[in-house]
């Protein structure tokens, strides 16, 4: 998850594929964003400028939201949608 909180709108702008380097191992990391994903990001990011945080929070001028606002977000998503116990660790798992 803090890999993908480091990511910027130049990251994904336009992009096929993201392409990271992994915190925790170190290793290059090449993940394909499906067209649908695609598509729901250009909006959004529309006039963003590329070195703003993808994830931004709302606090500060350019600071992505922290991995507890990310899991809390995770959480109310599965809730909506009836699906309970679901945080960061577990979508690392469904990819």
């Amino acid at each position: 998850m803090s890999d993908l909180l480091k990511l910027r709108v130049r990251d994904v702008n336009g992009k096929s594929d993201l392409y990271m380097t992994a915190q925790k191992t170190g290793k290059e990391i090449r993940l394909p964003i499906h067209k649908t994903l695609q598509r729901e990001i250009e909006e959004p990011i529309k006039d963003r400028q590329g070195f703003e945080y993808l994830f931004k929070s709302r606090g500060g001028l350019n600071k992505p939201i922290t991995s507890k606002t990310a899991w809390l977000k995770i959480k109310q998503v599965g809730e909506y949608f009836g699906v309970y116990r679901l945080g960061t660790r577990s979508i690392r798992k469904t990819f």
